[in-house]
């Protein structure tokens, strides 16, 4: 009897620990250059204060480039940006901030925008959060 509870049970412990692998993948930072910042200036279009990490979306440009284009902003967990400065209010749609961030290795754009790793922000008052040209 115990023998035939055996195997299913290492069947379905096999299958979970493949599907949990490429879950945590998902919030790796392995995709982005963080030997590189990039400067983007540009408008908030989005601003989510979610788990497992905050995000926000503007569109604006990289300074040396002269396209505008759409960007995805991936920080940490809310606790971790409460820490560092952050609350749920620090953005709002409309604001005009400049970026700066690690691009994703592979440059190629997904759903429409360029994504990219928060390393600091100037908000449009003119305080610097994370890590800036202003208070490396």
């Amino acid at each position: 009897m115990r023998t035939r509870l055996f195997i299913p049970i290492l069947i379905a412990a096999a299958l979970a620990s493949a599907v949990a692998k490429p879950i945590r993948a998902h919030h790796a930072i392995a995709m982005f250059d963080g030997r590189r910042v990039v400067e983007i200036s540009g408008t908030i279009t989005a601003f989510r204060w979610i788990n497992p990490h905050a995000v926000f979306e503007l569109d604006g440009r990289i300074e040396e480039e002269s396209a505008s284009a759409h960007w995805i902003v991936e920080m940490q967990a809310p606790n971790s940006m409460t820490e560092a400065g952050w609350s749920r209010t620090t953005l709002a749609v409309g604001d005009r901030v400049t970026v700066f961030a690690h691009p994703a290795r592979d440059a190629t754009p997904a759903h429409g925008a360029n994504r990219v790793l928060y390393a600091g922000i100037i908000l449009p008052g003119g305080l610097a959060l994370g890590h800036t040209d202003d208070n490396r």
